[in-house]
């Protein structure tokens, strides 16, 4: 469970300075935004 909250974590709430400042989860769904 641990594991699983970590990953949660990481892609939900901590934001990445590589994909300008998002989440990885904002990222993908401006990426399936932009690429339809």
């Amino acid at each position: 469970m641990a594991l699983a909250d970590t990953f949660a974590d990481y892609n939900n709430q901590r934001i990445h300075s590589a994909i300008g400042y998002m989440t990885p989860t904002e990222f993908a769904m401006q990426w399936e935004l932009r690429n339809k």
